[in-house]
């Protein structure tokens, strides 16, 4: 029997979480560091959200090459929040910061290159230091901390990795995306989970994928070309009649099929205005119907798909009951010289009357074609 090692006791193999952020093996034995009792044992920053780990003590410059052998540098230290985070880590423990005046005298500088926004030097520091006196140290708490030591000088040290650790889980973002490429699926060198959580309008449908790799990946994600997810459109009423949550431009409310007609054509019903009953202004309109022939327009709220209904060249697109718009001379009228009916829907007579809020109902025009009839295709309309 084989026995799997778990020198840390948390439940995961010592050889995986070596496979997973080599750092936590840093003399390379197959050994975790925080168990062997050598090498460095990484933890995580809630300020930087880097990963940083403790050397013991050594001279300024043995420590900076070790540093560089763990794939990171002496601690930069950008702000007084950095700062006070790390005395309380270490509790005042005097360490060695990266900041330096090794190539010219006088002008310090951090290991890493990166440009000066803090400093905590006592008072006549480090204008007061000698020649010889090259390397930063934080030697206490509070203001006043930073003293430039000499080269022969020994302190503990804190490595910085120049990975960011940014879901804390102890592993260098830069290793999960080697291991997972598509944690980083729009290629920034971050995981897309940190992003998100950082701003979470950049997943508008929560799936946990940035919207802008769903849209590279699916243009159609995105039909109306607002870069935006259509399953996240804040439409209004009269882009989405029929209220599935798309925009009608891309994804029409029709449905079912019509057949040519006398015309050439074959017809097609469309909506305009809103499908807010308080604003009554919601009008049906076809095209491509039969020259002048009688009509009139019938509402369900059930579809349906009936060819040759009654002995009729159309399709009924409507189930039952079906309500027939045609009580009066306004509902019952010819389409017009180039094939069009339109009827502008009144809400507060019969039919239209016992249309509610919240319901769907599904339209078609229904015209005489010669000796027979046709129709429309359907539209269906979410009223609100």
């Amino acid at each position: 029997m084989t026995t799997r090692l778990d020198c840390d006791g948390d439940g995961v193999e010592d050889a995986v979480q070596i496979a997973a952020d080599p750092l936590r093996d840093s003399d390379q034995n197959g050994v975790l560091d925080s168990c062997e009792g050598a090498g460095p044992y990484w933890f995580r920053s809630p300020i930087t959200r880097r990963v940083y780990c403790a050397l013991p003590a050594t001279t300024w410059q043995a420590a900076d090459l070790v540093a560089a052998q763990l794939g990171g540098h002496l601690v930069t230290i950008r702000s007084e929040y950095e700062d006070a985070w790390l005395q309380a880590a270490f509790a005042g423990t005097p360490h060695w910061t990266g900041y330096n005046d090794l190539a010219l005298e006088g002008q310090f500088v951090w290991a890493n290159g990166e440009p000066t926004t803090y400093e905590n030097f006592g008072l006549g520091g480090p204008g007061s230091a000698a020649p010889d006196q090259d390397f930063v140290a934080s030697e206490g708490l509070g203001a006043g901390a930073w003293e430039v030591l000499l080269a022969a000088d020994v302190r503990a040290a804190v490595v910085e990795s120049d990975s960011i650790d940014c879901d804390a889980n102890l592993i260098a973002d830069h290793l999960e995306i080697q291991a997972d490429p598509s944690l980083d699926c729009d290629l920034d060198g971050l995981l897309d989970s940190c992003l998100i959580a950082d701003d979470p309008s950049l997943d508008c449908d929560g799936n946990g994928v940035l919207d802008s790799c769903e849209l590279a990946a699916t243009p159609d994600l995105d039909c109306d070309g607002n870069g935006v997810l259509d399953a996240c459109e804040d439409l209004a009423p009269e882009d989405d009649f029929n209220g599935d949550g798309l925009p009608d431009a891309c994804f029409p409310a029709n449905y079912c099929t019509s057949n040519p007609n006398s015309s050439g054509n074959a017809a097609t019903l469309t909506v305009e205005g809103t499908p807010v009953l308080a604003q009554g202004d919601l009008l049906l309109r076809a095209t491509g119907c039969a020259v002048q022939e009688w009509s009139y327009f019938i509402m369900s709220q059930s579809q349906g798909f009936v060819p040759g209904f009654a002995g009729s060249a159309g399709n009924l697109c409507v189930g039952a009951p079906i309500v027939r718009i045609n009580l009066n001379m306004v509902q019952l009228r010819k389409t017009n010289l180039v094939g069009e009916r339109a009827y502008l829907m009144d809400f507060s007579g019969a039919p239209e009357d016992q249309i509610l809020i919240g319901e769907t109902w599904n339209f078609q025009l229904w015209f005489r074609d010669g000796t027979t009839s046709n129709t429309s295709d359907g539209i269906s309309v979410l009223f609100r």
